[in-house]
């Protein structure tokens, strides 16, 4: 990616405790500066499982295992709701409407499950 070679862990590492992200480009691996907020903990986090959207307001959405929160400022704050979990074996689809409001859907997936799909609003 960007035509560069992996930094070494040494380099990535301070770039984790820094405020910049390396960014890779046309062979050149160069420092961006950039302001790092942490977002509220989601417990069981999987970072593979994050999910970020953008409202038509430019309101921040990202979906954790087990929150939902949402920045209006850029990220620079942040307010959250937990999400319902249905059961271990979960599925589960978002949107932001042209609204601004915030649609999740989960449910249980499996031949036998018959369990309802559970909705959350996020305005």
């Amino acid at each position: 990616m960007g035509q560069v070679d992996v930094p070494l862990v040494e380099v990535l590492k301070e770039m984790h405790e820094s405020q910049c992200i390396l960014r890779a480009a046309e062979g050149t691996l160069s420092k961006v500066p950039v302001e790092k907020v942490l977002l509220p903990h989601s417990n069981d986090m999987n970072p593979k499982g994050t999910q970020v959207g953008l409202g038509p307001d430019g309101s921040v959405y990202v979906r954790q295992s087990q929150l939902l929160c949402k920045s209006t400022d850029g990220g620079r704050t942040w307010v959250s709701q937990p999400l319902e979990k249905a059961a271990e074996n979960l599925g589960w689809h978002w949107k932001v409407l042209n609204d601004g409001t915030f649609i999740n859907v989960s449910y249980s997936m499996g031949p036998s499950v018959r369990d309802p799909a559970i909705g959350l609003g996020f305005a």
